[in-house]
């Protein structure tokens, strides 16, 4: 068994969920406890009762896996001979801390009476409590299920009804809190050390609630199927959306710009450029023909002059 290899963590894992099983002795104890005891205050007031027996059911649940947990792992025999063979205790690094942790599990701890969470103790003393302020809508409705009168009067919240109740239901809280604890770890001893019940018989005669509790419930492949899955989903909307839409329209717009400044490009290459050239090339072959007759001679002015006139003649002459 590996408790013999590893006797250092096997009693530190021991102590530890002892008290996360809320056992006599334990810090779990004293917190499981107040929790219980205020659950149960709190229904004998309000009639709320489900609040307490789903807490006592989940402390003798985690008092049951807890124990599970280490009767597998440290009582039964290796699964793996080799990796037992090879097993050896952790280094004084790893080793002396959850020594530590263990043994600030001890109730000695936080208070000197090991019934008692509010006997107050060293190391409970050095913790400061946060003040807590309670809003005044949620304080309103808490004293309206307890007593409406004290609600109207604008009472706190722990009333001397609640304070009594708590009184009362501390002593029976905490024997049904030991009780579903023990009942817890016996349970898990009388099935898994014992083996007073076939295990593999039981689930696969259950074997959809089995299925349920070893999946987890499938929360892992529901939130993969919705959430994940979703996500991914909308994430390729998204990217498509933006691919072809966002960018359709950005590259779209980049075209239409290209094109038109292609086509301004070449309107003013052509018929700008090719109005202005050839107004200049009009303007130098009409300077070219003018200047042939620009000579400088009066007798080809004169002659200009006289055949000017034979056309101006010949034009208005009467028919």
């Amino acid at each position: 068994m590996l408790l013999k290899k590893l006797p250092y963590t096997y009693y530190s894992f021991l102590i530890s969920s002892l008290a996360l099983s809320g056992i006599l002795l334990t810090s779990g104890f004293l917190s499981k406890d107040g929790i219980l005891a205020g659950a149960t205050a709190y229904a004998s007031l309000t009639g709320h009762w489900l609040f307490p027996i789903v807490g006592f059911l989940v402390a003798m649940l985690t008092a049951f896996y807890m124990f599970r947990l280490i009767i597998l792992t440290f009582h039964s025999k290796p699964v793996d001979q080799h990796k037992f063979e090879h097993a050896h205790e952790s280094p004084k690094l790893m080793v002396v801390p959850l020594v530590v942790l263990a043994a600030l599990s001890i109730f000695i701890w936080f208070t000197p009476n090991p019934l008692n969470p509010d006997a107050g103790a060293f190391l409970s003393d050095w913790v400061k409590v946060p003040e807590i302020s309670v809003p005044e809508n949620a304080r309103y409705d808490f004293m309206n299920e307890i007593n409406p009168e004290q609600s109207a009067n604008h009472e706190i919240v722990y009333s001397e009804q609640y304070t009594e109740a708590m009184h009362s239901a501390h002593v029976p809280a905490m024997i049904i809190s030991l009780i579903v604890a023990l009942s817890g770890i016996g349970l898990a001893f009388f099935i898994y050390q014992y083996k007073k019940v076939d295990v593999d018989k039981l689930a696969a005669k259950f074997k959809p609630l089995y299925n349920l509790s070893y999946n987890k419930w499938y929360f892992d492949e529901i939130y993969h199927a919705s959430i994940v899955s979703g996500t991914i989903v909308l994430s390729r909307i998204l990217a498509w959306i933006d691919n072809n839409i966002i960018d359709g329209i950005v590259n779209g717009s980049a075209s239409v710009t290209k094109g038109f400044s292609r086509f301004s490009g070449k309107f003013d290459n052509v018929v700008v450029d090719g109005l202005v050239n050839f107004m200049a090339y009009l303007s130098a072959f009409i300077g070219l023909i003018f200047r042939k007759f620009q000579t400088g001679k009066v007798q080809t002015y004169i002659v200009l002059v006289i055949f000017s006139l034979i056309i101006l003649i010949y034009l208005f002459k009467p028919f």
